[in-house]
């Protein structure tokens, strides 16, 4: 049961990056070791200063 809601919140996260037009399958990616919560977090913070995942790979 924990991995359903692992794995629904975690398509929670990249359906916001989609609607913030970013790569949602990375961000996906990214909440399987950081938690959804964190990969949200941090989401909400690329947001808010622009930083673009593609200018740090």
């Amino acid at each position: 049961m924990l991995v359903f809601w692992w794995i629904l919140f975690a398509l929670g996260v990249a359906y916001g990056a989609k609607t913030s037009r970013r790569n949602p399958v990375g961000w996906f990616a990214l909440s399987f070791p950081l938690t959804p919560l964190g990969a949200s977090v941090l989401l909400i913070l690329a947001n808010r200063y622009g930083v673009r995942l593609a200018n740090i790979l």
